[in-house]
């Protein structure tokens, strides 16, 4: 602990929780926890911020629970407990600390009981999901504990869903790792290596080492029960070389009992004993008594494997001398089982039935079948001879019976394992059914929206046709109405001519636009843009004349571009005819038409009163009328439709007025042709 934060005094921050955080849950052995631990509860007492304190409270109850000072533990977790609601965060993680210790204390019906009603009263929010996944881990292999083998696998399967879905990958990595130590358990080797193989690799690709070596041992193992000796090794040497980088002796001495178990399985004799001998001195003088009881346990039935009885005996009473806690029954499992071989080969028949007789009914309860097939080899061996026969044939038969029995739970059990395999694997089928489903119906609705959206287009472009059909043929008749408005003798022959052309250029346009629409796209050639601004000009001299306006032309001559002729005629009749409708009598009308930048640039431009800058934005809408006081008949779709024909064309139109506001331009911009016509 740093002298600054001993000298705190009411730690309140964030900062503060981490920095206890990280003091608790590194410290990998008794005497350096315990030189934090006491700290930290007095700060937990008087921080501030109860929330916080509440919180380091539930990190220091666990490690009091690790120490064995359980009682302690229950007392800080009750005392903080009380300064919060029962539906609160805080006191929801109290709640689950307090399972944890009690499973400390082997206290696990009660322990069971606590973390079913957290999991009840969780929410769905993000916090009680971690909580609840914390909940999930421990309760599945409380199930697997109590035998309740199809619980279990199916909680730890729910918590790996939930770890899926926070998309939390560390976290999925401590869930893939105990599925595939459940698995483990129930002898499907396959399957455990899959899921500790994905936790594996997690761990490593984000650097949590003292899992990976725990991962690292347990694929080691199954590795060799695979007969796979290469990969096994392989393993093993990298899970110690992960726990040698960490410095810590307690994952060194672990990963170093992994590798040990894999030599031994590959018949390396020599190099087991080696490492477990290793291992034992890396324990000396240190606070891992239960490291240390493993591998004085691994090298009694080591040594007496390879007829070393001396060695064997002395570690086996070591181990013995370390036993001291009766809630581990593989353990003491283990050493009874080393003990009665060391009997048998020491020819000692009396002290092997005996611990035969007690050790047996232990095997079955765990389905420790092979153990006990051993075991009735050895006493049906020592029996030939034996003085007892008949005690001896009672052991004997009771041992044949439950073996009997044993076998059937186990094989009850394998087929548990492979109902809970096929449920899974149906669940990922339909997981996968439903994906797929899923998918075939965002396709679905995928082609409906862009139906629906080319039938809502095609709505549109006929109400546009229907509209420009109209607009379009407003103009021309208004021209001619402007010639039959004059008397009889004033109409020239000229004058005839023009109506006459005015006519067939109208019902021409109508035809085409018609075409054009069943066609869905526009009739594009190779024409001459100062030609169709020339035309349209000539079909608006009657208006212009009537209201006695000044049309000046401003035209390169050699303007060519691919587009359709009829649409472009409507956009320059658009414009040319708005110029003349909303510009005062006796005004000036000027068309420009130029080649810039590959484009061409033909604007209209008049000396009107301009348009409003508070209305501009309306411009280019739909039935938008800017000036109804000079042209009181006007639908307002003109410039809307220009603009749309415009866009179709690959071009468009912009707008800009005179100094101080007076006056309009109206561009259409289009595509000029690349090679300029010769």
């Amino acid at each position: 602990m740093t002298e600054s934060m001993k000298q705190a005094g009411r730690p309140t921050s964030e900062e503060s929780l981490d920095y206890y955080r990280a003091c608790l849950l590194t410290r990998p052995d008794a005497s350096t926890l315990n030189e934090e631990l006491d700290t930290a509860i007095v700060a937990a007492s008087t921080m501030a911020d109860r929330t916080t304190a509440g919180r380091l409270a539930a990190i220091c109850a666990a490690c009091l629970g690790r120490l064995g000072r359980t009682s302690q533990a229950h007392d800080i977790i009750n005392r903080h407990a009380d300064e919060h609601r029962r539906d609160s965060p805080v006191y929801r993680e109290l709640a689950y600390i307090r399972a944890v210790v009690m499973m400390m204390e082997n206290r696990v019906a009660e322990a069971i009981e606590v973390l079913e009603n957290l999991l009840e009263s969780a929410s769905t929010s993000e916090a009680d999901d971690l909580l609840r996944s914390r909940i999930l881990n421990v309760l599945g292999g409380l199930y697997g504990d109590q035998g309740r083998v199809e619980d279990g696998m199916r909680i730890l399967e729910e918590n790996i869903v939930l770890r899926e879905r926070l998309a939390d990958p560390v976290a999925l990595a401590v869930a893939y790792y105990n599925y595939g130590e459940a698995w483990k358990r129930l002898d499907d080797h396959e399957t455990a290596y899959e899921y500790l193989r994905r936790a594996y690799v997690i761990e490593r690709a984000y650097g949590q080492t003292l899992q990976a070596v725990s991962s690292a041992g347990s694929l080691a193992v199954i590795a060799a029960k695979r007969d796979d000796a290469t990969e096994a090794l392989r393993l093993a040497d990298e899970g110690v070389d992960l726990a040698i980088g960490t410095g810590i002796d307690h994952q060194i001495v672990s990963a170093l009992l992994f590798k040990a178990e894999v030599l031994s399985a590959v018949a390396d004799s020599t190099a087991a004993e080696r490492v477990l001998v290793d291992a034992l001195e890396r324990t000396e003088g240190k606070s891992l008594d239960d490291l240390r009881f493993h591998a004085l346990a691994d090298l009694a039935e080591h040594a007496r494997r390879y007829g070393n009885i001396e060695r064997a005996r002395a570690a086996l009473q070591q181990a013995h001398a370390l036993a001291t806690d009766d809630s581990n029954d593989y353990l003491h499992q283990r050493l009874a089982l080393t003990e009665a071989r060391l009997c048998a080969d020491e020819g000692r028949t009396d002290d092997m039935w005996r611990i035969a007789e007690a050790l047996l009914p232990r095997l079955a309860e765990t389905q420790s079948v092979p153990a006990m097939l051993e075991l009735i080899e050895m006493l049906s061996q020592s029996c030939l001879g034996s003085q007892d026969q008949a005690h001896h044939s009672v052991i004997l038969s009771k041992a044949v019976t439950l073996t009997r029995d044993a076998d059937e739970r186990r094989t009850r059990r394998r087929l548990t394992a492979a109902n809970i395999r096929f449920r899974s694997e149906r669940r990922q089928h339909e997981v996968e059914v439903e994906r797929l489903r899923n998918v075939e119906l965002a396709e679905a609705m995928e082609r409906l929206r862009s139906a629906n959206e080319s039938l809502r287009q095609l709505t549109t472009d006929q109400t546009d046709m229907m509209n420009l059909v109209a607009h379009d043929l407003r103009s021309p008749l208004s021209s001619i109405r402007e010639l039959l408005r004059q008397s009889p003798d004033a109409i020239s022959a000229d004058d005839l001519q023009q109506a006459t052309s005015i006519v067939d250029h109208t019902l021409s346009t109508v035809n085409t636009l018609l075409s054009a629409h069943r066609q869905a796209i526009a009739t594009t050639e190779l024409v001459n843009v100062t030609y169709l601004a020339r035309q349209a000009v000539e079909r608006q001299r009657a208006v212009a004349q009537r209201r006695h306006h000044v049309v000046r032309l401003n035209l390169d001559e050699q303007l060519w571009c691919n587009t359709d002729v009829s649409l472009v005629s409507s956009i320059l009749d658009n414009l040319i005819g708005n110029a003349l409708k909303h510009t005062q009598q006796s005004g000036f009308i000027t068309v420009n038409a130029q080649h810039k930048n590959d484009m061409i640039l033909v604007s209209v431009s008049d000396t009107g009163p301009g348009i409003p800058e508070a209305v501009r934005h309306r411009l280019f809408e739909a039935y938008s009328t800017m000036a109804k006081e000079h042209v009181a008949d006007s639908l307002g779709l003109g410039l809307y439709l220009s603009k749309r024909l415009a866009n179709r064309l690959g071009g468009t139109i912009s707008y800009s007025t005179g100094p101080h506001g007076v006056g309009s331009t109206f561009t259409l911009t289009l595509p000029a042709h690349v090679e300029q016509h010769p």
